[in-house]
């Protein structure tokens, strides 16, 4: 879920079921958009802005704040996870794709 904010644009927000309010998941000054969780829940692929571009940066989930990894360089967009969960696929530019294979290894992401 997004949300805009004038002081830090646009936020990622974590929706509970049955539950009317959200709370942010991901709130900083730079904008967070196209949020991704992959097939078993335990990672976010998202796309920010703090780096000058819109770039992808992949968090685990729920507990973001356990680690943060860039990767993209030279731009991203449209983060979708293969179904294995072992793959991101990432636009880089005027419809080309771009592939990030990683690995998880004791709770740490890998980019090869």
């Amino acid at each position: 879920m997004l949300e805009q904010a004038p002081k830090t644009g646009s936020d990622l927000m974590l929706a509970h079921l049955g539950k009317p309010t959200s709370e942010p998941l991901i709130q900083t000054s730079f904008s967070e958009t196209q949020p991704e969780i992959s097939p078993d829940g335990h990672w976010l692929a998202y796309v920010s802005n703090e780096s000058g571009l819109n770039e992808i940066y992949v968090r685990p989930f729920p507990n973001v704040n356990g680690g943060r990894w860039q990767l993209s360089t030279a731009g991203g967009n449209r983060p979708a996870w293969a179904r294995s969960g072992k793959e991101l696929f990432y636009g880089v530019g005027r419809g080309d794709q771009a592939e990030a294979s990683c690995k998880v290894e004791r709770q740490k992401y890998m980019v090869r």
